[in-house]
């Protein structure tokens, strides 16, 4: 029970205080909906502090100055690596040919998006 007063005490604080509220309680619910996610209210509300805290310190990122800094792909300096495009050896018509499911020269899988 105190953990959750003090939660709410540090939402309504973090309100009052005037953060910028980047995430809306609905957007939130619209994305553990997506994740299949249930959250409870406390959740949420803790859920929606960090995401602000999160985008407030990329905004800070925001302000560095990068100039004369070149842009990077990567953290560790590395060559890319291309290979020649070939075609290769698949394991065969005949192999798939016989699994459960193919029809017309092709392999049927379940529905998986609603």
């Amino acid at each position: 029970m105190l953990q959750q007063r003090c939660n709410c005490i540090s939402v309504e604080l973090t309100l009052l205080l005037g953060w910028f509220m980047a995430f809306l309680k609905s957007d939130l619910v619209k994305v553990a909906k997506l994740a299949r996610l249930s959250l409870t209210e406390e959740e949420e509300m803790r859920f929606l502090v960090d995401l602000d805290k999160i985008v407030a310190l990329v905004t800070q990122l925001n302000e560095v100055d990068v100039e004369g800094i070149a842009p990077m792909s990567h953290a560790k300096e590395q060559a890319l690596a291309f290979r020649e495009d070939r075609a290769e050896p698949t394991i065969g018509r005949e192999c798939v040919s016989s699994s459960m499911g193919f029809e017309d020269g092709l392999i049927r899988v379940p529905k998986i998006i609603e």
